[in-house]
């Protein structure tokens, strides 16, 4: 008899810890979901772009009613990583319990990454990348999320398969190399005059570079128009 006692007073307090780590589960995804909107509501964050998760939340407040959850303050500018809100937890429209919750929020959107390694100064074609979800914690610099804004760009250093394209990456194309023949322009006072030159340095478009003009062998100084042109004064 004793022991059929002690065993529905067991069955008892099992039902009683299961009962309250169910509403404490349950009052945590409330409670994320709850941090969820108000992070949605000041950063304009799609909800299909970043997870919270509540980290090292202790056992919820337990009431005979529903709990209910209001964000009372949360950081000044809202990023990845560690994140700290102050929470009111309610309990029949009064305060239960006031506190700071601790949260862990990623953030993922759609980069550019490339599909095949390329080296320093390279020209980056549409057959080259593509667009990858990605933890924007793991980039160090911008990236871009527009394949379109990278074609024909030039890459600054090598580029592994699968890196993130960056803006640190990339650079405006050179268009003009050292040594190379290019056209000289000159337009002044409504005179236009075109004579045959070479590069002395190399450029990007709108870059100022020294050129020497191919007939009198002076030197000076133009802008880049293009693969082929200079403008000098």
């Amino acid at each position: 008899m004793r022991r059929l006692y002690l065993l529905v007073i067991m069955a008892a307090v099992l039902a009683v810890r299961c009962a309250e780590a169910n509403q404490s589960q349950g009052g945590v995804q409330q409670l994320e979901s709850e941090l969820r909107n108000n992070v949605a509501q000041r950063t304009g964050w799609k909800p299909g772009d970043f997870e919270l998760r509540v980290i090292g939340q202790e056992a919820l407040p337990l009431s005979s009613g529903p709990l209910r959850f209001r964000v009372l303050r949360g950081p000044a500018n809202i990023v990845p990583g560690m994140q700290s809100f102050q929470v009111s937890f309610e309990s029949e429209g009064k305060d239960a319990l006031r506190a700071f919750v601790r949260t862990q929020i990623r953030l993922f959107e759609d980069v550019v990454v490339l599909v095949k390694p390329l080296g320093r100064r390279e020209l980056v074609s549409a057959l080259d990348v593509r667009l990858e979800r990605r933890e924007l914690a793991s980039v160090s610099t911008k990236p871009y999320t527009r394949i379109e804004d990278v074609i024909g760009k030039q890459t600054a250093r090598p580029i592994a398969a699968s890196e993130v394209v960056t803006e640190a990456v990339l650079e405006r194309p050179t268009l003009i190399r050292s040594g190379s023949a290019i056209t000289l322009i000159y337009d002044s006072d409504g005179l236009h005059v075109e004579t045959s030159g070479i590069a002395e340095e190399a450029g990007k478009a709108g870059d100022f570079i020294q050129v020497k003009n191919a007939a009198s062998g002076k030197t000076m100084r133009g802008q880049v128009l293009n693969e082929r042109t200079v403008k000098v004064n």
